[in-house]
């Protein structure tokens, strides 16, 4: 009898294990320090994370440049630190901004877990929100920017939108007429750099033979990514660099 319920106990007890490992293993977002412009949202398709940024509540001009700091409790896979990109396509976007609103955006993050937890969020170089960074441990330090600009079309193109139609004007006035929906020129372009920022401080110490000192040396090293676009007629640069820097210490 006694060996039935023990078996019965292990039927049981396996999926609740496996259960468990499967619960811990779902990261939990972070606390976002700007809950009404950024917050983590889950992707079914991909099946992750990722962050969304909403600005369009926030006042611009025709230059609309977002950074956004990230911390990670973890050392980062690969050099990849992770992108920004603003929801819409470039008509709608080009019309957003012309209307002095900003945009959202969303944030393609490196690791899924440990979740980056958003540090700084800053618009055209005003903060808007700010948190701690992790403690303890090794901890990554990412920087992502994304720039919209307008190119010297910008203001042919206000003036393309605020010039009357002609065609109101011809027909008579007790008639019925549906305003005219008038056509953006291909050659209008939204230009958009991207740019992001990968810090990582190592730290090697060395005591001497005799036991009697210890040296420390560390090593930093910034990972930079550029990217520039230039639409719809789609012109794409791309530039990667490393900057590595030792400072040492007995």
């Amino acid at each position: 009898m006694l060996r039935v319920v023990f078996s019965n106990c292990l039927i049981w007890l396996a999926p609740m294990v496996l259960l468990a490992g499967l619960i811990n293993s779902v990261p939990v977002p972070p606390a976002s320090p700007c809950p009404g412009l950024f917050s983590y949202q889950y992707d079914s398709n991909r099946s992750e994370y990722y962050g969304l940024a909403n600005l369009q509540s926030q006042q611009i001009k025709n230059t609309v440049e977002v950074e956004m700091s990230f911390s990670i409790a973890a050392q980062l896979p690969s050099e990849y630190v992770g992108s920004i990109e603003a929801i819409g396509d470039n008509r709608q976007l080009l019309d957003q901004i012309s209307k002095g609103r900003g945009v959202s955006y969303r944030v393609n993050l490196p690791i899924q877990n440990p979740l980056p937890r958003l540090t700084k969020l800053s618009l055209n170089g005003k903060t808007l929100c700010t948190s701690q960074s992790e403690k303890g441990g090794f901890v990554t330090e990412t920087t992502l920017r994304h720039l919209f600009r307008t190119d010297s079309n910008w203001q042919q193109y206000n003036q393309f939108k605020n010039k009357p139609s002609s065609l109101g004007n011809t027909l008579q006035s007790d008639r019925t007429v549906a305003s005219s929906t008038q056509k953006v020129p291909d050659n209008f372009k939204l230009v958009s750099e991207r740019e992001q920022n990968h810090t990582v401080e190592e730290t090697e110490h060395m005591v001497s033979p005799t036991g009697n000192s210890t040296s420390y040396k560390y090593v930093t090293k910034v990972s930079t990514y550029k990217e520039y676009v230039s639409a719809p007629m789609i012109q794409k640069t791309s530039h990667y660099y490393v900057n590595t820097t030792t400072r040492e210490q007995v």
